[in-house]
């Protein structure tokens, strides 16, 4: 477990983000059970592209699913990171790392 995850609080808010791959979302899926097995009581927020918003929705650990539309750009990127931001998570998991996903 990573030293940052050895220190959240037990009502934590955490970002987990994975834009595009639908395979890679589909294991991504599994992020949010692993979380609230340690952490019962966390809010977790998923953010993926629109087109998988699907696969997360129901997903009974995840508190709020959030698609992104790629057409929107680097205008609707930027929007959706200062949503985020206000939200003020205790940890992000970026598990692809692309540059979309560092911008948040």
């Amino acid at each position: 477990m990573s030293p940052a995850a050895r220190s959240l609080p037990h009502q934590a808010r955490v970002l987990i983000v994975r834009f595009t791959s639908l395979g890679d979302v589909v294991k991504a899926t599994a992020l949010p059970r692993l979380i609230h097995a340690r952490y019962p009581d966390a809010h977790i927020t998923f953010v993926t592209a629109e087109a998988h918003l699907e696969l997360i929705r129901d997903n009974p650990h995840v508190a709020h699913a959030i698609g992104f539309e790629r057409r929107k750009g680097l205008r609707g990127l930027l929007r959706l990171a200062a949503r985020l931001r206000r939200e003020r998570f205790d940890l992000v998991v970026d598990v692809h790392r692309s540059l979309r996903s560092r911008v948040l």
